[in-house]
């Protein structure tokens, strides 16, 4: 690993091949946990519908849990430079990176044993075949699509996107609240963070991270009109301090009301309500946690 420089750079020193390199050559801790988590999460969508996964960066892994069981797969990134990545590995281009370790931890947690080759190769040929959208997002603006003729998501999955693009925690509310604002009603929305962590590296240089924790992204998603019963977290410890600057991360889904009435503040109008930062508390352990009324 290279030694970070001191400071925090912006994205227009983002590099996808060295943050490719340096989080993706094998399945780290943190995404084996969040894979899992994926896997699980799915197994409460009813009926395939359409899903988004937003602020995928030049990755592609996330996907391969979601495909069986949806029927169209949209991307967004705010960086071309990490579509291009998607879009290089959709077209079997031979120099994409390589996620066949990612979709083959994907079926052993859906219950393969041994998954072979050729599974992997189909489910990979399945994640290509449910995409049908590779568009530019911005998680900044009040409608973060390209083009808002889209419409709204079965389904949105964001990790490691709005707490990873901010040091500022109300810049990360604000992109977190715009981000949930695409799901339609009744949809799943599925999210992974980096948990307490100030600043993270690709390749030497250092990007700025919300310092955020399960109590921060409960309050965010209850201001932004989910059930607290409809909400439901976990914290994982995967120990990557020393090496990619976090110890853990939280895992959380949270579902939409059927009739796009969501109590509490709702997303629908627009902006969220002003409130302090909330107390950070304790978490209830540390390999696994779970909120009060999740």
């Amino acid at each position: 690993m290279r030694a970070c420089e001191p400071g925090t750079s912006g994205f227009d020193q983002w590099n996808p091949d060295h943050y490719l390199e340096q989080y993706y050559g094998r399945v780290e801790a943190d995404e084996a946990a969040t894979l899992d988590f994926i896997t699980r999460a799915c197994r409460r969508v009813a009926v395939p519908g359409r899903a988004l996964v937003f602020g995928i960066g030049p990755t592609v892994h996330h996907m391969l849990p979601l495909a069986p069981h949806v029927r169209e797969l949209h991307v967004a990134d705010y960086l071309e430079s990490n579509l291009d990545h998607v879009r290089r590995w959709l077209k079997r281009d031979p120099l994409a990176h390589d996620w066949r370790p990612f979709a083959r931890h994907v079926l052993c947690c859906e219950g393969v044993h041994a998954p072979t080759d050729q599974q992997v190769g189909a489910r990979e040929a399945l994640v290509r075949a449910r995409v049908t959208q590779c568009l530019r997002g911005d998680a900044g603006c009040e409608s973060p699509m390209a083009s808002v003729a889209l419409g709204s998501y079965d389904m949105v999955l964001s990790c490691y996107c709005a707490e990873s693009a901010t040091g500022d925690w109300y810049e990360w509310r604000r992109y977190l609240h715009n981000i949930v604002r695409l799901l339609a009603p009744g949809g799943l929305f599925i999210t992974a963070a980096l948990r307490r962590c100030k600043a993270y590296c690709v390749g030497h240089r250092r990007f700025a991270c919300a310092d955020i924790d399960e109590h921060d992204l409960a309050a965010v998603l209850q201001a932004s009109g989910f059930a607290p019963a409809q909400m439901h977290f976990e914290v994982q410890t995967v120990g990557l301090r020393e090496r990619l600057g976090y110890d853990s991360i939280v895992l959380a889904t949270a579902r939409a009301s059927p009739t796009g009435d969501r109590s509490g503040p709702p997303a629908a109008r627009g902006a969220l309500p002003s409130q302090p930062r909330p107390q950070v508390l304790p978490s209830a352990g540390p390999a696994r946690s779970k909120l009060p009324g999740s």
